[in-house]
C-alpha cells in the first residue's frame, strides 16, 4: 500500500461529555461521540518523559570513539575518565490538546466541556458561568470530564488519537484574525498519561 500524507481535510475532531471505556474490541474511531467540533487548527502533545542525572561517587572510562579512532596527537582525541552517573526518569507529563476554532453563534466543545451547566434566559438564550460551584450540578471549578477524538483518514490509511477524562484548561481568547476576517477562539485541554492513546490501522 502506498504511503500518502494527511491533509487538513482528512482530519476531524469529535467530543463526548462522558469518558471513553478502553477495551480491545472497539477501535478509537468507532467510539461513540456526541458531536463533531469545528476546529480550525490543532496541536496534539503526547506526554513527555524528562530525565534527571544522578551524580555518583567514582568514575568510569569514557567510551565515545572506542573502536573508531585511536587516541593520540594525530587525532587530537585524548582518553579520559568520566564521573559515574545514572539517569532517573521523572513522571510523564500530561497529554495536551490545544488549538483554534472559528467563533460561531453556537456553543462549541470547550464551552460544553469547560463551563457550568448553563442557565436558560427568557427562553431565548443560554448563559454560562466560569467557576460555578453549585452542588446541584455535576461540574467542579470550571471543568467537566469529557473525551476528545482526532481521526485522520485519507482514504488509504487511518490514524486516531483519543483523550478521555479530559479537563478544559483554557476556554480561550476571543479575537479577530487578520487576513481571514473572522473572529476566532483558542482552547486548551489536558488529561493524564494513562487516559490518552494513539492508534494506527494495521
Amino acid at each position: 500500500m502506498a504511503v500518502t500524507k494527511f491533509q487538513a481535510r482528512h482530519a476531524t475532531v469529535a467530543y463526548a461529555t462522558g469518558a471513553i471505556t478502553w477495551d480491545t474490541s472497539t477501535p478509537i474511531d468507532e467510539e461513540s461521540m456526541t458531536s463533531v467540533a469545528e476546529v480550525k487548527d490543532i496541536t496534539i502533545s503526547p506526554p513527555e518523559h524528562e530525565v534527571e542525572q544522578i551524580t555518583c561517587l567514582g568514575w568510569y572510562a569514557q567510551t565515545i570513539g572506542a573502536n573508531v579512532r585511536s587516541t593520540g596527537i594525530a587525532t587530537g582525541i585524548v582518553a579520559h575518565n568520566a564521573q559515574l552517573a545514572a539517569l532517573q526518569a521523572t513522571s510523564l507529563s500530561n497529554w495536551k490538546f490545544e488549538g483554534t476554532l472559528v467563533l460561531t453563534g453556537d456553543e462549541q466543545f470547550q464551552h460544553v466541556l469547560g463551563l457550568d451547566g448553563g442557565t436558560a434566559i427568557d427562553s431565548t438564550d443560554h448563559r454560562y458561568a466560569v467557576g460555578n460551584l453549585k452542588t446541584t450540578n455535576t461540574y467542579f471549578a470550571k471543568n467537566k470530564l469529557g473525551s476528545m477524538r482526532i481521526f485522520f483518514n485519507n482514504g488509504s490509511e487511518t490514524m486516531s488519537v483519543a483523550m478521555t477524562n479530559l479537563l478544559v484548561t483554557s476556554i480561550g481568547q476571543i479575537k479577530p484574525t487578520g487576513s481571514d476576517g473572522h473572529f476566532e477562539v483558542t482552547f486548551a485541554c489536558e488529561c493524564l498519561p494513562k487516559d490518552g492513546a494513539i492508534e494506527w490501522a494495521d
